[in-house]
């Protein structure tokens, strides 16, 4: 009978040696002539013996823990490795080894999760280490809590505490929404561009409303969803068309990766206007690797987290052994710098490590019933078997989870330790920022315990000649005196490409090559335009505006006027002339009005014209109505026959001055002619 714990484990050879002993006793026993039955009891009793004494001493038992992880994350892979490979072999203090499970699933599919799990399940691990984006993170999260299956993943995604909760799962990477909206309210932004690349965003974009307080308010300008880095740019050059003169506060909640290209192309876009923009990066993002992909292009104001310090004696200490790391043997290692990505495995990896060291050292046994001839058994069956009814869950499950949010280490990306519902806690997040002269430096940093905390920056200036070294330009121009002018060639002088000009341009054009370190060619407009709209244009422009836009040159030296439509499809540098003419107007002085103020409106000479028609008027009327025979009235009377006329010279500048207001008469002519 075999009383071992697996292959591999030494108690066997105690054991043996035991029973050769007993062997030995036994035949002296019956050499002597002692009972067989009494002999066969005393076998067994030692032997008993001898199967307590192995299980009492404490024996390194090779746990397997599984992993899954997607296509393309070999330098995640790596880590996880790294860290199992330095704990069986360096690690003299380890009561345990480690047998990785790893499998490689290329989709997010649930039902191919499921399946994958269930078969590591099945060969029995001890608990799962696991990459959890957002289409995943449910999939995941039912089966560790149906399970109980502990969940170790580098980062969860960015949801509240209510939101599919996993009561066995912990994540490195911390809850910091509270930072951006402490940020927002740092810069006092009060509109707010908000790209996303995740189906959890509008859920962040929800909570960070929120947090946000009612003085603090701010509005939303844009809210989309974009796919890739080339996505987001297009979006931004139709925004700057539209828009080309507002600040625009834009929050990138996308992958690093992701942002640094969105940021990088926009540096690089010439038609973009750099100073008007600042981005903030919700994701963890790596100092050094942002200054060395952005900076040879330029800068533009750009605020993001970090937790991973280079600085620190851990992180110095783990990027030598990661430097000194075969890349044939050990996938995305040797290289200078590490994602903030594979810090956060490591981590996870040490930290599921260290929960198994600290419950074997309190409970060395734990662990004895659960191994058989090289299989792992859960309550006595072979594995977890996803399809059995009731469900077996794990039955060490929840005192694992236990320990792991327990733990508390110092690891790559600070102090880790957790809360009840498995984030991190008491964790420190630096605020980095990029300007538009200088590189990214450290200006804040945010606990959850004591907020934001601005941190007196040391900005670092970029060079002047970054970018334009050692290049040459092409400056489109257009000859006008005395900004630019054939040069006359002496006697048997021939003057060849730029020395062809002469002109205030040309001299400018020099002394900025020469300051910025390029060279340059001066080409003349093709059609010899400054620049207006041009339907026919494929570009809408043409001369050096339109050569500009169409890309066929780099910049225009030229006395070209900046108008507002100009601004609208190219930049201008400051004017290096101004023509000195002002405008200048009285200010206007309050007085009471007059008695004749009515009269303000009209000139006097309008004023003399209505009054002479309206006399003139009157006087034709009395005169016409004199000669008419039809305005006289003939009335018999008491004295005799009598002739009248109503309009007399008042009545008839009375008549005048009514029909002049539009108001009635009690006179009228009664002749057609009057």
């Amino acid at each position: 009978m075999n009383f071992g714990l697996g292959p591999g484990h030494r108690r066997r050879r105690h054991s043996t040696s035991w029973r050769n002993v007993i062997t030995a006793e036994l035949s002296f026993r019956l050499s002597l002539g002692g009972d067989i039955m009494k002999g066969t009891v005393l076998i067994w009793k030692l032997l008993c013996f001898t199967y307590i004494l192995a299980l009492v001493r404490p024996v390194p038992e090779k746990i397997p823990i599984g992993a899954i992880f997607t296509p393309g994350s070999e330098e995640m892979q790596t880590a996880f490795n790294y860290a199992i490979s330095f704990h069986n072999n360096n690690d003299t203090q380890a009561r345990f080894k480690v047998e990785p499970v790893v499998e490689v699933l290329d989709s997010d599919d649930s039902y191919k999760i499921g399946q994958t799990l269930c078969s590591q399940m099945e060969r029995g691990i001890f608990a799962l280490i696991t990459p959890t984006s957002d289409p995943s993170y449910d999939t995941f999260t039912a089966y560790s809590n149906m399970f109980q299956m502990p969940l170790v993943s580098p980062a969860f995604p960015q949801q509240t505490s209510s939101d599919r909760p996993i009561h066995l799962g912990i994540s490195i990477r911390p809850r910091y929404l509270r930072a951006i909206v402490d940020l927002i309210n740092f810069y006092k932004w009060k509109t707010i561009i908000y790209l996303y690349d995740s189906d959890n965003g509008l859920l962040k974009l929800q909570q960070i409303f929120h947090l946000t307080s009612e003085k603090n308010k701010f509005e939303m300008r844009v809210v989309r969803r974009i796919t890739n880095s080339t996505d987001a740019s297009e979006f931004l050059r139709k925004l700057e068309e539209q828009d080309r003169r507002s600040f625009k506060y834009i929050i990138l909640d996308c992958d690093a990766e992701i942002a640094k290209e969105v940021v990088s192309q926009h540096i690089r876009d010439t038609y973009m206007n750099r100073r008007n923009y600042h981005f903030l990066v919700t994701s963890l993002i790596i100092e050094d690797d942002w200054n060395s992909a952005l900076l040879p292009h330029g800068a533009v104001n750009t605020t993001g987290f970090q937790m991973l310090q280079e600085t620190r004696p851990e992180v110095r200490n783990f990027l030598t052994a990661w430097k000194s790391l075969d890349p044939y043997r050990w996938p995305g290692g040797g290289t200078q710098h590490i994602t903030t990505e594979v810090a956060q495995m490591y981590d996870a990896t040490r930290v599921l490590l260290d929960a198994f060291n600290r419950l074997l050292k309190k409970k060395p046994d734990i662990f004895r019933n659960n191994f058989r001839r090289g299989e792992v058994y859960n309550n006595g069956t072979k594995g977890i078997n996803c399809h059995q009814a009731p469900v077996m869950p794990w039955e060490h499950g929840e005192r694992i989870a236990r320990f792991l949010k327990k733990t508390d280490i110092t690891g790559l990306t600070g102090n880790i330790t957790f809360d009840e519902l498995g984030w991190r806690k008491n964790f420190t997040v630096n605020i980095v920022e990029m300007s538009m002269n200088s590189e990214m430096v450290k200006v804040a940093q945010w606990s959850d315990s004591d907020g934001l905390q601005q941190i007196p920056p040391n900005y670092k200036r970029i060079p002047q000649n970054t970018g334009f070294e050692n290049k040459t330009y092409i400056v489109t121009s257009i000859l006008e005196e005395p900004y630019l002018m054939y040069k006359k060639a002496e006697d048997g002088q021939i003057l060849e490409g730029n020395d062809m000009f002469e002109g205030y341009c040309k001299d400018l054009a020099d002394l900025i090559a020469d300051n910025l370190k390029f060279s340059f060619i001066i080409k003349l407009v093709n059609d010899s335009a400054y620049g207006g709209k041009d339907p026919t244009s494929p570009v809408g422009w043409n001369g050096m505006v339109g050569e500009l836009i169409r890309k066929d040159a780099d910049m225009a030296i030229a006395p070209l006027t900046i108008t507002s439509a100009r601004e609208n499809v190219i930049d201008f540098t400051k004017p290096f002339m101004s023509m000195g003419i002002s405008i200048m107007i009285k200010k206007p002085m309050n007085r009471l009005p007059g008695v004749f103020s009515f009269m303000n409106p009209l000139s006097e000479e309008i004023w003399m014209c209505i009054i002479f028609a309206y006399v003139g008027v009157s006087v034709v009327l009395f005169l016409v109505s004199r000669f008419s025979p039809h305005e006289w009235r003939y009335e018999d009377n008491f004295m005799g026959p009598s002739a009248s006329n109503d309009f007399s010279l008042h009545n008839s500048l009375w008549f005048s001055l009514g029909a002049f207001m539009q108001q009635g008469c009690d006179i009228c002519p009664r002749y057609e002619g009057v």
